[in-house]
């Protein structure tokens, strides 16, 4: 199913069901996706500025240079999902599992991540300005190049994380 730079501002779409959806280009900014369950979907460069994906289950969906600035994610479930290049300034994943994920040249300047579980997640040459890592679960991620000034990591589990000229001085 396509929706190639459809326009569902405000939409909600609860327990919807997609699998291979294409929302390419797309404008949703405050969409609503509650508990949302995504295959393989493409939403690269979507608008979902301010879209709340609560308990939403996304595997395998790519959202390529997608804007998902002020995006709630709380105890959402993300596998495998590609954010390269999309920006998603003050994000919140609190208590959610992006497992696998990658995030290489995001912007995430000040996302929420405490609690969450990103585990071999790869941030290389991300911006991590001042996110909250706070008990957050980091095992086998790739940090490499990414910048992290401000970044709060108190009760972070980094095992086996790669910071490899990643900056966390400034």
């Amino acid at each position: 199913t396509r929706f190639d730079f459809c326009c569902l501002v405000g939409g909600s779409m609860v327990e919807v069901k997609g699998r291979e959806a294409v929302f390419a280009g797309a404008s949703m900014q405050e969409s609503r996706w509650l508990e949302a369950a995504l295959t393989d979907c493409r939403l690269e460069q979507a608008n979902l500025g301010k879209s709340t994906w609560n308990q939403a289950r996304l595997f395998g969906c790519d959202f390529t240079r997608a804007v998902l600035d002020s995006a709630v994610l709380y105890r959402a479930r993300l596998q495998l999902c590609r954010f390269y290049g999309a920006t998603l300034v003050e994000a919140n994943f609190g208590n959610a599992t992006v497992t696998d994920c990658n995030f290489d040249r995001a912007t995430l300047t000040r996302a929420k991540l405490q609690n969450t579980d990103a585990s071999r997640s790869s941030f290389t040459r991300a911006n991590l300005g001042s996110v909250d890592f706070r008990d957050a679960k980091l095992v086998g991620c790739d940090f490499g190049g990414a910048f992290l000034v401000g970044a709060r990591l108190e009760g972070a589990v980094l095992r086996t994380a790669d910071l490899r000229a990643a900056n966390l001085k400034g």
